[in-house]
C-alpha cells in the first residue's frame, strides 16, 4: 500500500494549522521521516493518531466556522453533523473537518 507522505507545508495547508502545531503533532503521533536534509509526515499515521480514519488521499479540511457555512447551521449542529460523519481532524487545540467525509454523510442520509 502506498503512503501518503506530505510536507510540512502541505499539511499546514490541508489543515490551517500552524507549523508548531503540525511539527508538534507529527512527533506525538509518530508520523516524522527525515530523509537528509528532508522532512515529510506520514498523513494516515497523523490522521489515525487524532481520531481519524485512515485516508488514501488528500482532503479539503474545514474549520468549525466553515462548515458552519457550508451546512447552513449553528455550531451545535455542524459540530453534530461532523462527529456522526467522522469527519473530524484534532490538530493541537484546533478541530478541522473533512469535507468529503461531510459530503457523503449528507448524500447517504439525503437518500
Amino acid at each position: 500500500m502506498h503512503k501518503l507522505m506530505l510536507t510540512t507545508q502541505e499539511i499546514m495547508n490541508l489543515t490551517h494549522c500552524s507549523r508548531a502545531k503540525v511539527e508538534k503533532a507529527g512527533r506525538e503521533a509518530k508520523a516524522e521521516v527525515v530523509v537528509g536534509a528532508y522532512r515529510r509526515w506520514n498523513w494516515d499515521r497523523l490522521v489515525e493518531y487524532y481520531g481519524g480514519t485512515s485516508m488514501e488521499s488528500r482532503e479539503i479540511m474545514l474549520s468549525t466556522q466553515e462548515l458552519m457555512q457550508v451546512l447552513g447551521c449553528g455550531r451545535r449542529n455542524a459540530e453534530k453533523i461532523g462527529k456522526l460523519a467522522n469527519a473530524q481532524f484534532v490538530c493541537g487545540s484546533y478541530k478541522r473537518w473533512s469535507m468529503d467525509k461531510i459530503r457523503q454523510f449528507v448524500y447517504r442520509e439525503a437518500n
